[in-house]
C-alpha cells in the first residue's frame, strides 16, 4: 500500500481529504437540487406537481436514512402532498420533525419548525384552531435562530396571531404582533407583513378603533401594491368595507367590498374560501339597507362555500347572520332552525362567543311563548359565561376574518 501511494505521490490523509471534498460538493448538489424544487413548490403549487414528482423521486434515490438532507426530503415530500390536498403529507411532516430528532446534527434547515408550521395550518384548515395555535408553538420552540429559513419565526408568529384572533384571543394575538411590530425590520418577507396588518386591521376594528383601524388599512395597501399581494389587498379592502359600514358610511362601503370582489376574480383557484366573509359583510350591509332578496343571496353563496370547504368557523357565522336576516322579518321558525344549526356547529368546535350571541338570539325569540326553555337558554348561557370569565375563547358573530 505504501508503495502504490509513494508511487502515486500521496497519503492516505491526502486521500481521505479528497474524499471527503468529494461527498461535501455531492450534499452541496443534494442540496441545491432541493432547495430548486422547494422553490418551484412554493412558487407554482399545484401547477407543477408533475416536475416535483419526477424531480423528489430522482433526487430521493440519493438521499438515504441519515443523511443531513433526508428530514428535507421528507418535508418536501409532506410539502408536495399538501399542495394536492393529499391526506398522506401530515404523515410525512411528522417523518420530517421526527427524522430530526434521531440525528446528531442541528436542525441546520429548520425542518422542525417548518414541518410545525404546516401542520398547524392543516389543523386550521379542519377547523381545529386550538390544535394549530399549539403546532405554531412548537414551531417557536424548535425554531433554530443560528439556522436557514430564519423567515420562519416570522411566519410561525403572524400564523399564530391570526389563530389567536380568530379564537378571539385578542390579548394573545397582541402579544405576538407586539414582537413582530418591534422585529418589523428584520422580516423579509412581504406576505408575512401582508398577514400582520390584516390581523392589526381587524384587532383595531374589533375594539372600534376605527381611525387606527383605517390608517392601519391604509398602511397594509401600500404594501400590498408595492408588493404585487393581491390575497392582503382582497382582505385589506373587505375589512374597510366592513369599517365603513359600521360608521355609516355605506356608500364607500359597497365600493370597497366591490373592490374587493373585483380582486378576488384574479387570485389563484385555491383562494376560494376567503371570498367567504366578504360575502357575509356584503349580506351585513344589504340587510342595514333592507336589500333582502340581494342579502339572502350572498349569505346562501356564503354556505355554500362554507359547505364545500368544510369552514366550521364561517359557517357558524353565517348561519347567525342568516338567522337575523329572518328575525327582521319576522320569520321566527326559520331563524329557530338556523340558529339550532349554528348552536351545533358552535358546540363542537369551541366557538364559546359565538354561541352567547347564538343563545341571545334563541332567548329572545323563545322568552314570550316558552318561558321553561328561556329560562334552561339562561342558564346555559350563565355557565358559558363563567367559564370564559376563566380565559376561555371570546369571538363575535360580526368579527371580520378574510384570511
Amino acid at each position: 500500500m505504501d508503495y502504490l501511494l509513494t508511487k502515486l505521490e500521496t497519503s492516505i490523509g491526502e486521500l481521505e481529504q479528497q474524499y471527503l471534498k468529494e461527498q461535501e460538493f455531492k450534499d452541496q448538489v443534494l442540496s441545491y437540487h432541493l432547495m430548486v424544487i422547494e422553490g418551484v413548490i412554493d412558487l407554482f403549487g399545484s401547477e407543477a406537481l408533475h416536475y416535483v414528482s419526477r424531480s423528489i423521486k430522482r433526487v430521493g434515490k440519493k438521499i438515504e436514512e441519515g443523511h443531513s438532507e433526508y428530514p428535507k426530503m421528507l418535508l418536501l415530500h409532506g410539502k408536495k402532498r399538501f399542495k394536492k390536498n393529499d391526506p398522506k403529507s401530515e404523515a410525512y411532516y411528522f417523518k420530517a420533525k421526527d427524522s430530526v430528532n434521531k440525528s446528531f446534527e442541528q436542525d441546520h434547515n429548520n425542518v422542525k419548525a417548518a414541518a410545525y408550521n404546516d401542520l398547524g395550518y392543516i389543523e386550521y384548515l379542519r377547523n381545529n384552531l386550538d390544535r394549530a395555535i399549539y403546532f405554531m408553538e412548537k414551531g417557536l420552540k424548535a425554531f433554530n435562530e443560528n439556522g436557514d429559513e430564519l423567515h420562519l419565526k416570522y411566519t410561525l408568529l403572524s400564523n399564530q396571531a391570526l389563530f389567536y384572533e380568530k379564537l378571539g384571543m385578542i390579548n394573545k394575538a397582541k402579544e405576538c404582533l407586539s414582537i413582530l411590530w418591534s422585529e418589523y425590520g428584520k422580516i423579509d418577507q412581504a406576505a408575512t407583513k401582508g398577514r400582520m396588518y390584516v390581523v392589526q386591521a381587524r384587532i383595531y376594528q374589533y375594539e372600534r378603533d376605527y381611525e387606527s383601524a383605517k390608517k392601519c388599512v391604509r398602511d397594509g395597501m401600500v404594501l400590498a401594491r408595492i408588493n404585487k399581494l393581491r390575497e392582503t389587498a382582497f382582505a385589506l379592502w373587505t375589512i374597510l368595507g366592513a369599517i365603513m359600514r359600521e360608521t355609516g358610511h355605506n356608500e364607500v362601503a359597497e365600493d370597497s367590498l366591490k373592490t374587493a370582489i373585483t380582486i378576488y376574480d384574479h387570485l389563484a383557484t385555491d383562494q376560494e374560501r376567503n371570498i367567504i366573509q366578504t360575502h357575509l359583510e356584503y349580506a351585513r350591509l344589504l340587510i342595514d339597507q333592507r336589500r333582502w332578496d340581494e342579502a339572502q343571496l350572498h349569505i346562501s353563496l356564503a354556505i355554500s362555500l362554507c359547505d364545500k370547504h368544510d369552514d366550521a368557523l364561517r359557517k357558524t357565522k353565517s348561519m347567525i347572520l342568516h338567522a337575523e336576516l329572518y328575525m327582521l322579518q319576522n320569520q321566527q321558525l326559520e331563524a329557530k332552525i338556523k340558529l339550532h344549526e349554528a348552536k351545533k356547529i358552535a358546540t363542537e368546535h369551541n366557538f364559546n362567543k359565538l354561541l352567547l350571541d347564538i343563545l341571545m338570539h334563541l332567548a329572545n325569540i323563545h322568552e314570550e311563548d316558552e318561558p321553561d326553555l328561556f329560562q334552561q337558554i339562561l342558564a346555559e348561557k350563565y355557565a358559558i359565561e363563567k367559564a370564559m370569565r376563566g380565559g376561555i375563547h371570546m369571538l363575535r358573530s360580526d368579527e371580520p376574518g378574510t384570511s
